[in-house]
């Protein structure tokens, strides 16, 4: 028997009628039971998610299973122009596909399958603020614009990831925690406001204190990496739970973060005592890996001095998983490892690569402090680096399976 055939116009509007159905009859994702379950038993899983380029079903369905295993998709990035907040083309159709993926697998509880906010800002789009965040009238443009924004694309919120700021002005971060104000105030009931905030005292000494933005965030993502910068002049971990002791360079020779005195149980803490609670900490974590080229293997190439910064790199974890395993690693009791390459080809006179990444180990770790110190869950720049959730080594899998 022949198939009926039915109108490519009417299928479309069925299946809009349908989403925007589900949609409307539910809360926002911070108004959720879910919600609060999740941050309760310190299992809130956000993920960083950031394409930049037009993904299709195809892509989401070969990450169908992380898909499966995250609370928050935080969407990076929203388009700052003239106060206003807008899409690009690109994140205008990713942002549609994510949401309709979302109600159509639709949890048993009616709750999509994953809550969907947009991250503005970004490393480098520190910028993009600057015009609005000392005006009154233009940051309640700006808002309003957000508002809109969040109503219009079935958004459960913004994420604020203001960076880079350690140029700011005393005004610029008094804005900041007004900005966070008003969006919690003025976004649709429900909505959830949360931030991106430094892990080092480099930064978060040119960062608002939490206890004028506290009151105002669902989480905060502690972005524990990068946390010596990629470009530092020694090779370094990526995200050391712990301070290493192990190694140690003068500290007239180091214009980064000092060495002995940087790690992201430090910034932990450093959050508590300006009053932001626990309940509200998620522990950021890198899912790609430093690389850095030195000429030396003493101290297994640890803290030595980097043959040209210009050419180090974050690598993805799925990319970097190879050189990786080829390696000469070491491990310390926090779980913080990395691996020493000889180079058998040309890079420039370097000898060796050096590569500082998370593995299964180091994220358990991670969880199991989270948890011990009731935060709120974990979070990962960026979702697409990890490889295959089935995989044993999957960042992901070590990290929903404590």
């Amino acid at each position: 028997m022949k198939p009926r055939l039915i109108k490519a116009s009417r299928v479309i509007q069925v299946s809009l009628i349908f989403f925007a159905s589900h949609v409307c009859a539910q809360d926002l994702y911070c108004n959720s039971a879910g919600f609060k379950e999740a941050v309760a038993k310190s299992n809130l899983v956000d993920a960083y998610f950031s394409p930049e380029h037009l993904i299709n079903r195809n892509e989401l369905e070969s990450m169908q299973t992380r898909l499966q295993h995250v609370d928050v998709i935080s969407y990076g990035f929203g388009t700052i122009r003239n106060n206003f907040l807008e899409l690009s083309k690109i994140d205008k159709h990713n942002i549609h596909l994510l949401n309709k993926w979302r109600w159509e697998n639709a949890r048993d509880n009616g709750e999509p399958e994953f809550a969907l906010v947009l991250s503005i800002g970004g490393w480098g789009g520190r910028h993009s603020f600057t015009t609005f965040l000392t005006n009154p009238n233009k940051r309640s443009i700006f808002v309003n614009s957000a508002s809109m924004l969040v109503n219009n694309n079935n958004l459960d919120g913004i994420d604020v990831d203001w960076e880079n700021v350690s140029l700011t002005s005393k005004a610029e971060q008094k804005g900041v925690s007004k900005l966070m104000r008003q969006l919690k105030n003025q976004l649709p009931s429900g909505s959830c406001v949360s931030n991106a905030v430094p892990a080092t005292p480099f930064y978060w000494n040119q960062f608002p204190s939490a206890e004028s933005w506290n009151d105002n965030v669902d989480w905060s993502v502690v972005m524990g990496y990068d946390l010596y910068g990629t470009f530092g002049p020694f090779t370094e971990l990526a995200s050391n739970l712990y301070e290493q002791k192990k190694a140690k360079v003068p500290d007239s020779d180091y214009h980064y973060n000092y060495p002995e005195s940087v790690s992201v149980a430090k910034a932990v803490v450093h959050y508590k005592n300006q009053g932001l609670s626990t309940s509200k900490i998620i522990l950021g974590v890198p899912f790609y890996c430093h690389s850095y080229y030195t000429d030396s293997a003493d101290a297994g190439g640890y803290r030595q001095r980097v043959y040209d910064a210009n050419i180090s790199s974050q690598i993805p974890f799925n990319q970097a998983s190879g050189i990786w395993e080829r390696g000469k690693k070491a491990h310390f009791n926090d779980g913080s490892a990395y691996s020493l390459n000889k180079i058998h080809g040309t890079t420039g006179t370097a000898k060796y690569q050096f590569l500082s990444c998370e593995t299964p180990n180091s994220i358990a770790k991670k969880v199991k402090f989270a948890k011990h110190e009731k935060l709120a869950g974990m979070s990962m720049w960026e979702l697409s680096q990890d490889v295959n959730y089935e995989d044993s080594n999957s960042l992901l899998r070590a990290m929903t399976n404590q």
